[in-house]
């Protein structure tokens, strides 16, 4: 597997367990973007970004964004 051309130093350490839209959308959320903002920046729909974030969320062993950024912030796999 190629490695992915990502803008934040710790996608590598998810590679693994989330694909390449999911560490986008994560990426997105954890920079501050709204599920609507990250919708309209990918061209799909608000829902099917909240149902990313549920699937990287349960990946994760997670359940919000205040998580998911304290998990990318450590750039390390819980």
């Amino acid at each position: 597997m190629g490695r992915l051309q990502t803008p934040w130093a710790w996608a590598d350490a998810f590679e693994g367990q989330l694909t390449p839209a999911e560490l986008s959308v994560a990426g997105a959320a954890v920079s501050g973007l709204s599920d609507r903002e990250i919708a309209k920046q990918r061209g799909s729909a608000a829902r099917t970004v909240a149902v990313q974030l549920r699937s990287i969320y349960g990946k994760l062993g997670i359940s919000s964004r205040t998580e998911l950024a304290a998990v990318f912030d450590g750039g390390l796999c819980p």
